[in-house]
């Protein structure tokens, strides 16, 4: 008997493919949510600040005012968006226990100690600042040992790093030698002690290696990629070498050392740049995402999608540094003294640097036209509209008012990021988990999470940042611990965007089967 034609569901129109929200589990060709919005939250979101921001004035304070305070905003929350997510659910939590605690707690000291420091007047000899380099590259090293998939080795961190510490801290407390050279042999001792403890814990026991290559080559070969190679170890010992022999003269040659103020610019200026890497990473990780979803054998090669993305900054550092020079300098106060004579250099190569950071940028688009026709003949239309987009906007800064154009790059960043995190979440938490984490019981009442946690933040960086000093101007501006909440502020966003940019870094690799079974 036939089916009565009542009962079967007509294919959705074209319409309405492009503009209806697919099912979670529904699986989507190429694009990643929908045509509609893939291209309205990922290619073009820009245009949704940059247009009306045309209309108005060059002022940012008289003309744009709110535009900017609400951009800034949005860019400050979606810093803050992918948090429940890893501490929400255990499961995530379990993947990387290590550096979801240790880096954050990092990074909270040294918000916690930064508007002090800035008042100090202390200058900081040559061996300090290796003592403090030295102790980056540990930690470097020790968040290293937080492998996806792999219990934390708390033992082999604890027989190397502790006992290392105790010794240095009794011969600190006791006067016997000059601490920051303590610290630094501390650092030395703790870094060769947990990578030689790590080179026997995975050398294979004797006889062991014929049993490899009968079968278990895969695994062997997997250890012996990750067995140490001493490299933290050696560039501590060469702080040491330079902090012993040319220690004294450097700091001499310093007038007396680094102020503390110049080192808190220098964590200001590396956090900016980290934050342009993380951007135009981001970016380069949405063309990869629809290179994983293409469906073709064939991909275009990962360096194509970063020189289309990455090539617009050697002309940015060519054209936009010589010819804005006043107004970064001014946008950028606090590393004032880093960033001069950066720009001043700029300046003086410009002639040569210009004309060949413009060939860079046709190079670079020519690559991306000539491999995406070559894998997939120019029809992924969501990697073709991507990579418009980004081009687009890319040189919206060569056209447009900077500070204008920045404002869309950030804009666009936060919208990429929430809408990508959303979209996440909603396919993994859209029936419940074994394991029950309480970000899927919240997400249970999506507009009600979502809303709530965007306006919560935004009501609080608003008045964080902004009372007093542009909204309800003739009120005194709020203070925390005799500090206004806007240099606390200030601190905040320069460490926890560090520790946003840190996660990101391997918590949504598309490599990462956690991360493929859920776009």
């Amino acid at each position: 008997m036939a089916t009565p034609s009542a009962t079967i569901d007509p294919p959705p129109g074209r319409w309405r493919q492009i503009f209806q929200i697919p099912l979670p589990d529904a699986a989507v060709h190429r694009w990643h949510i929908s045509p509609a919005i893939d291209l309205s939250a990922y290619a073009f979101s820009w245009l949704w600040v940059l247009l009306p921001l045309l209309f108005f004035g060059p002022d940012r304070h008289e003309d744009y005012l709110f535009i900017f305070m609400a951009s800034v905003v949005l860019i400050d929350i979606h810093r803050h968006y992918g948090l429940p997510y890893v501490y929400l659910d255990r499961q995530v939590a379990s993947r990387f226990p290590l550096r979801f605690t240790l880096f954050p707690l990092v990074m909270f000291v040294g918000f916690c100690a930064s508007p002090y420091l800035k008042l100090m007047r202390t200058r900081l000899g040559f061996e300090t600042l290796a003592a403090a380099a030295a102790g980056v590259l540990l930690l470097v090293q020790i968040l290293r040992e937080d492998q996806a998939g792999e219990p934390v080795p708390w033992r082999r961190l604890a027989l190397a790093v502790v006992p290392a510490a105790a010794v240095a801290g009794l011969l600190t407390a006791l006067g016997l030698g000059q601490p920051a050279l303590i610290w630094l042999l501390a650092a030395l001792v703790a870094s060769f002690v947990l990578d030689w403890r790590k080179m026997v814990e995975l050398s294979p026991p004797e006889g062991a290696e014929g049993a490899a290559g009968q079968g278990e080559g895969a695994a062997g070969q997997g250890e012996a990629s990750r067995a140490p190679r001493f490299v933290f170890p050696l560039l501590i010992l060469a702080a040491v070498i330079a902090a012993v022999i040319f220690g004294p003269s450097i700091t001499t040659a310093l007038r007396g050392g680094v102020p503390v103020r110049g080192v808190l610019s220098a964590v200001v200026v590396f956090s900016v740049a980290w934050n342009i890497w993380h951007v135009f990473m981001q970016k380069y990780g949405i063309l990869r995402l629809y290179n994983a979803k293409n469906g073709v054998e064939g991909k275009v090669p990962g360096w194509v999608d970063r020189l289309l993305i990455f090539c617009w900054l050697p002309l940015y550092m060519a054209w936009l540094g010589p010819e804005y020079k006043a107004l970064i300098l001014e946008n950028f106060k606090t590393g004032k003294k880093t960033i001069l004579p950066a720009l001043e250099l700029f300046e003086a190569i410009q002639p040569v640097l210009l004309p060949l950071s413009a060939g860079l940028v046709v190079a670079a688009l020519v690559a991306f036209v000539v491999h995406e026709r070559r894998v997939n003949g120019l029809t992924n239309a969501p990697r073709i509209w991507m990579a418009v987009g980004t081009t687009l906007l890319s040189s919206m800064f060569l056209f447009v008012d900077p500070i204008k154009a920045y404002i869309a790059y950030g804009f666009s960043h936060a919208v990429e990021y929430m809408v990508f995190v959303w979209a996440f979440q909603r396919r993994r938490y859209q029936r419940p988990l074994a394991h029950k984490p309480l970000l899927g019981r919240v997400l249970k009442h999506p507009l009600a999470a979502y809303l709530g946690f965007v306006l919560v933040l935004a009501v609080a960086f608003f008045y964080l940042k902004y009372f007093g000093k542009f909204i309800f101007t003739d009120h005194e501006r709020p203070k925390f611990l005799d500090y206004k909440t806007t240099t606390w502020f200030f601190y905040w966003t320069v460490y926890q965007s560090m520790v946003h940019f840190y996660f990101d870094g391997f918590l949504w690799k598309m490599r990462l089967p956690a991360t493929r079974a859920h776009i």
